[in-house]
């Protein structure tokens, strides 16, 4: 048993029984915490918050973390192609066009990860029957396509901003240059 509701007839009595439930209990193995309810809603939302707060900063450590290995995907994949660039360019490609081309690969590579990642994210948040509990008060974690929505979004600029450099050093060589790294 982890909580015991108490109701008191006087409200005015509140703290005395509290006081009186802890001095009952001071001596047990586990002594008790006695608050109004108010209080302890006010705790409860404390600590969700918390949860919510350190949940947020790990979920925007696993999206730095992810647009580095697309960034370093895109990079690889750059450098493995600076003949094909230098071709596309030979062929009347602007600068700005390659420059394009990768960042779009960037976003294809990012959403088609992310789009498998998110949609086995919401399936198990939502067949899973996952949930925050806090001292007796549950909040159930749902999902719906709104958050797989945002999440293609999300995988959308992380692919445009792990492209950006990239594209703009391939947009940058000299044609003759590539060919002479291949």
């Amino acid at each position: 048993m982890t909580q015991f509701n108490v109701k008191v007839t006087d409200s005015s009595q509140l703290d005395r029984v509290a006081k009186d439930i802890d001095e009952l209990f001071s001596t047990a193995q586990e002594p008790t915490a006695t608050f109004s309810e108010k209080a302890f809603i006010g705790r409860v939302a404390d600590d969700i918050i918390e949860l919510v707060g350190f949940a947020r900063w790990l979920g925007l450590g696993c999206l730095a973390a992810v647009m580095a290995l697309v960034a370093n995907s895109i990079v690889l994949g750059v450098q493995s192609r600076v003949s094909e660039h230098a071709v596309l360019q030979t062929l009347g490609y602007s600068g700005h066009l390659v420059a394009a081309l990768i960042i779009v690969e960037g976003v294809i590579l990012s959403v088609a990860g992310g789009g498998l990642g998110a949609i086995a994210a919401v399936l198990i948040a939502r067949y899973g029957s996952f949930a925050l509990s806090v001292e007796g008060t549950t909040i159930p974690i749902v999902a719906n396509t709104a958050l797989l929505n945002w999440g293609m979004v999300v995988c959308g600029l992380i692919g445009v901003i792990a492209g950006l450099v990239p594209a703009w050093q391939a947009s940058r060589r000299e044609i003759a240059a590539c060919f002479w790294a291949a």
